[in-house]
This record gives structure tokens, C-alpha cells and sequence, in this order.
């Protein structure tokens, strides 16, 4: 489900929590959706990221050409170096419709 800016929408197709294990740590961390809500906008992108992470090392192929690799690199390595150039998902469908 995505949702448009930084709303979370209140029905998500998980349970009410979250269980990670902390970086370093084996002990689960309990993360409910309202600690989600509270986040700010990094956070929950640090958030995805931590979760996402276990995928990266299980080294999965997403049949990319290591051009397409090196594009999500580089897109990756500029919005670290400068978040506000990230555009919402609302963004971008705006600027596709418009070119549609």
C-alpha cells in the first residue's frame, strides 16, 4: 500500500507491531504503528532501511543490468548526501500524470 506524503494509513496489511532485532543486538525491539507515526520522515526511512537490510545480504537477484545497479547507487548516494531532493510518491505520480 503507498500512501501519498508522510502519512501512514491507519490499516496496515501487517500485525500492530513491528519486531526487529537491534543493530548489534540479538533482543527484538517492539516498534507499534503509533511509534511509527511519531517518527519523523528519516526515521522511518532508517526504519525500512534497517528492515531491508537482511534482504541486501542475502544477496538477492532483482535481475538488474549493472548499469541499473550503478544508477540506484549513484540515486541512492545523492539523496544521503542531500534528503531534500527526494520527492514524495504523491511527487512523482503529479509529475508523470502531467507527462501522461
Amino acid at each position: 500500500m503507498i500512501t501519498s506524503g508522510n502519512t501512514i494509513p491507519d490499516r496496515l496489511p501487517l500485525r500492530l507491531s513491528v519486531t526487529l532485532a537491534t543493530i548489534g543486538q540479538n533482543a527484538p525491539v517492539k516498534i507499534s504503528i503509533d511509534d511509527i507515526r511519531r517518527m519523523t520522515f528519516q526515521e522511518r526511512v532508517d526504519l525500512v532501511e534497517t528492515i531491508l537490510e537482511p534482504l541486501e545480504e542475502d544477496s538477492v537477484d532483482l535481475g538488474l543490468t549493472n548499469d541499473e545497479r550503478n544508477e540506484l547507487d549513484r540515486r541512492l548516494a545523492e539523496y544521503k548526501l542531500d534528503p531534500s531532493t527526494a520527492k514524495t510518491g504523491s511527487e512523482v505520480r503529479e509529475e508523470l500524470e502531467l507527462e501522461g
